[in-house]
């Protein structure tokens, strides 16, 4: 398993109620980071934070299409952690019609529900950190949670934004590092978490990844930490693919 000292790090997890982000935050604690999770379903994140009982772990119920709101909970999870220096954006949605790629159905409300949430946010919050980050002269690290669909042709609302988020990775890789801000992503292929339908005692089995299974949560989790630690520093502006060779079509 893949670990990295962090006893000096606070990070925040968006999305981290379940899948890829909870699998992520897992790591962190165990690399002995100071850890919120963020979510919109309060009942959901006392649930994680009771089962994971960690004193490293606590929540903030936070709605990530709620741009507006993002000075204040940077400061309220800053001021509760002590200090911040990690960000990790990994709330997204996936809506049905996305999920089978259905060009034709897609709805105006899906449209914009999805790019609130996988774009848009991701965006604003990447500003707010940086402007908090400068403000303070403190070095930070911020992974954004893409697609291996980014590197694919786009058709619906989902795979857009996972494009915008592979841009943007690129560009505030470039424009950020000057200031000490390390910007990466990661880009998953099929994960075995409920946005891909998949529940547990399902198959592995997935035949268009190369080593012909799903992923697992934990292997993003793991490559997220590596990212945002000091040994991956000189890796600025990267989407690193995960997933089981699928792209290489």
């Amino acid at each position: 398993m893949l670990t990295h000292e962090m006893k000096d790090k606070q990070v925040i997890v968006t999305g981290g109620g379940s899948g890829i982000g909870l699998a992520t935050a897992k790591k962190y604690i165990e690399a002995g980071a100071t850890v919120i999770i963020t979510g919109r379903n309060e009942d959901k994140l006392k649930k994680v934070c009771s089962e994971i009982n960690s004193p490293l772990l606590s929540y903030m119920c936070w709605d990530v299409s709620k741009v507006e709101t993002f000075k204040e909970k940077l400061e309220e999870a800053e001021r509760r952690m002590g200090g911040l220096n990690i960000l990790v954006n990994s709330a997204g949605v996936l809506t049905d019609n996305d999920f089978i790629g259905d060009f034709w159905n897609s709805t105006p409300e899906d449209w914009d529900y999805t790019q609130s949430i996988n774009l848009k946010g991701v965006f604003f919050l990447c500003q707010a950190i940086a402007k908090m980050m400068v403000e303070r002269k403190r070095k930070c690290h911020i992974v954004n949670v893409c697609s291996e669909t980014a590197f694919r042709p786009a058709k619906v609302a989902y795979t857009i934004t996972k494009w915008g988020i592979r841009g943007m990775t690129y560009g505030l890789g470039k424009q950020l590092a000057p200031h000490n801000i390390i910007v990466n992503g990661v880009a998953p292929g099929a994960i075995a978490t409920e946005m891909m339908r998949w529940k547990e005692g399902d198959s592995m089995r997935r035949d268009s990844h190369r080593n012909g299974r799903f992923g697992y949560p934990e292997e993003i989790a793991d490559l997220i930490v590596f990212l945002s630690s000091d040994q991956a520093d000189n890796i600025i502006g990267e989407v690193v693919i995960s997933d089981g060779g699928s792209h290489l079509y």
